[in-house]
């Protein structure tokens, strides 16, 4: 009912050294394009089409593509979240069946932030669906990108703040009734992540 879980320790060891060791270069990212996420995104991924299990890269077509080898963390974690093992334990924590719909990589940095905001209609319009945050490295520390769920819009109401960045996980619902987003990094703090969504089938 509260539409959000966090998790820990969601990588096992060598996986998440793998990650942090071959994390892409700041230059294969774009820089922020609008205020509402102010943050550099890079590696976008979305199926071609329904049921289809290949990808293209929807931000330009040079991004990174010498991380592009099938060997490379980043396609090997998809190629899991496509499959049905991976498909049937999504739709088992939400309740209904889902598939893979989008996935990108972020990396915020001094000055980055996220107004509180919603993502989706809500009421009766609103398309039921799963976003999830895994966080990979950063700084724990208060101002360092801690995506927070809050039931206002002025950070007066807090539901849920995580308050680890290192290999942690946050599931929520954007289509119900709260914000999200996080406040300006400070100095010196960094944060890397892995976001990706499920859409009901």
């Amino acid at each position: 009912k509260k539409c959000y879980a966090f998790c820990e320790d969601v990588f096992n060891i060598p996986f998440h050294k793998e990650i942090i060791d071959h994390w892409p270069s700041k230059v294969y990212f774009n820089p922020p394009s609008s205020r509402d996420k102010f943050f550099n995104t890079g590696f976008g991924m979305s199926p071609f089409k329904e049921g289809v299990s290949s990808f293209k890269d929807y931000d330009y077509p040079w991004q990174g593509r010498k991380y592009f080898h099938k060997d490379f963390w980043y396609n090997r974690l998809l190629k899991y979240f496509l499959s049905p093992q991976f498909e049937k334990r999504v739709s088992m924590v939400a309740g209904k069946s889902m598939c893979f719909a989008w996935s990108a990589l972020t990396l915020a940095e001094p000055g980055s932030q996220i107004p509180l905001h919603f993502d989706e209609a809500k009421g009766d319009g609103a398309r039921d669906h799963m976003t999830c945050i895994f966080f990979i490295n950063g700084i724990n520390e208060l101002e360092s990108g801690h995506l927070s769920i809050v039931n206002d819009n002025n950070w007066q109401d807090i539901v849920f703040q995580p308050k680890n960045l290192i290999n942690s996980l946050l599931i929520f619902n954007p289509s119900k009734d709260f914000y999200h987003g996080f406040k300006k990094i400070d100095r010196r703090k960094f944060r890397w992540a892995f976001s990706c969504a499920f859409f009901p089938k």
